[in-house]
């Protein structure tokens, strides 16, 4: 009987080389925020530029390493539904602290 925590089965190639292709891909876009950070971009538009790769990174690991990509699909809707509700949040307090 399959543990619950595990994905489907595949080949152990795939499932490290997925890790690796995505651990490398988070640390290039780690990178590139910190480039744009030390190039002395504005911050109008470091601000969405930032906010759009972390929301990429966010989505990569939790569909890879958290296996929301083989779990049900209402999962991976709450997991969603509740980043872009924490980033709702986020910017409307951003915004209210800016206009006080």
């Amino acid at each position: 009987m399959a543990d619950a925590h595990e994905p489907p089965s595949q080949s152990g190639g795939g499932v490290t080389r997925s890790y690796v292709v995505v651990g490398i891909t988070l640390g290039v876009l780690t990178i590139i925020v910190l480039a744009l950070a030390y190039a002395g971009v504005p911050v109008a538009i470091l601000v969405p530029i930032v906010v759009v790769l972390a929301a990429v990174q966010v989505y990569l690991q939790a569909d890879v390493w958290m296996h929301l990509n083989h779990g049900r699909r209402l999962y991976a809707i709450f997991f969603v539904a509740g980043g872009l509700l924490a980033i709702t949040i986020i910017f409307t307090a951003m915004v209210l602290m800016w206009q006080t």
